[in-house]
């Protein structure tokens, strides 16, 4: 048990806290506990960078964290008790905070990394990532908590996962015959709109964990003879082959929609294919 505060805690006695079975702390005080983390490490690489302006922000930043360890945790078991809709609002406030400070974690690490010396670059590097991965789960608790309903904060996590993605990360952008039909499709596949959905912008997000898929409109594409394409670098490519297997992609003469079996590669990488409706090939691999 605790008294609310987090940061008085050892990390062995916070660790025991987050697995006994009770409400909180939970996702969001770990990951806000995370994220201070990569403040710190941030501000270790400001401080042997001699940046002094840098070294208070990434303070601010993880003394804020800490703070929304302790917040987290009590929105939720006030929510818990009380069950209004005012604790619920606090549930999607926090994360929501949560993420944006994220944000500003990893932000200032790649401005850190760019410019420090080669033997404190992996410090910044390990706080961009660290940050980054909190923010992208921060956003998603928001959406879980915001529920079914229409709310503008499902949004603001959606845009701010697309806006502090990695600056070094390539996105491939698909034609769609039906962008409504991708969707489902893709959704079928364990993926999640997000963006807006597809018919305001004529184009379409959609992600799983950490691939990310872009499509646009494009009604006159033809499916059997369209070159679109790419490759997808995942962990296991045999167990995501076997999940989408299980789930069930028809081969569809129609579009050449299709499923793979693996195989081995002379060049050290197992792969499969996957061909959507519009024709897109989707080759998926991961080293042997």
């Amino acid at each position: 048990m605790t008294d609310g505060r987090y940061e008085r805690l050892s990390i062995a006695e916070f660790a025991d806290a987050v697995g006994e079975r009770t409400p909180a702390p939970a996702s969001g005080s770990t990951l806000a506990v995370a994220c201070a983390l990569a403040a710190a490490l941030a501000e270790l690489t400001a401080r042997l960078s001699e940046d002094d302006p840098a070294v208070a922000e990434a303070g601010a930043l993880r003394v804020r964290l800490l703070g929304l360890a302790d917040e987290d945790a009590a929105a939720y078991a006030d929510y818990m008790e009380t069950r209004s809709e005012e604790a619920k609002s606090r549930t999607v406030d926090v994360p929501l905070e949560l993420a944006h400070t994220a944000a500003s974690v990893a932000r200032l690490g790649a401005r850190l990394e760019r410019g420090a010396s080669r033997v404190v670059s992996g410090d910044a590097g390990a706080a961009v990532e660290l940050a980054g991965a909190v923010m992208r789960a921060a956003a998603r608790l928001v959406e879980i908590n915001v529920g079914d309903g229409v709310d503008e904060r499902r949004k603001s996590a959606r845009s701010l996962v697309m806006v502090g993605a990695p600056p070094a990360r390539a996105v491939p952008i698909l034609p769609a015959v039906d962008l409504r039909e991708t969707l489902v499709f893709y959704e079928r596949l364990g993926f999640e709109n997000l963006g807006a959905e597809p018919e305001e912008w004529n184009y379409l997000i959609v992600v799983r964990g950490g691939i990310e898929l872009h499509f646009y409109g494009a009604p006159e594409t033809d499916p059997l003879t369209t070159a679109a394409s790419c490759y997808i670098r995942v962990d296991d490519a045999q167990a995501l082959h076997d999940e989408w297997r299980a789930v069930g992609v028809e081969r569809d003469e129609r579009t050449g929609s299709r499923l793979t079996e693996p195989a081995d590669a002379d060049y050290g990488m197992r792969e499969f294919a996957l061909v959507d409706p519009s024709g897109n090939l989707l080759r998926i691999g991961s080293p042997l």
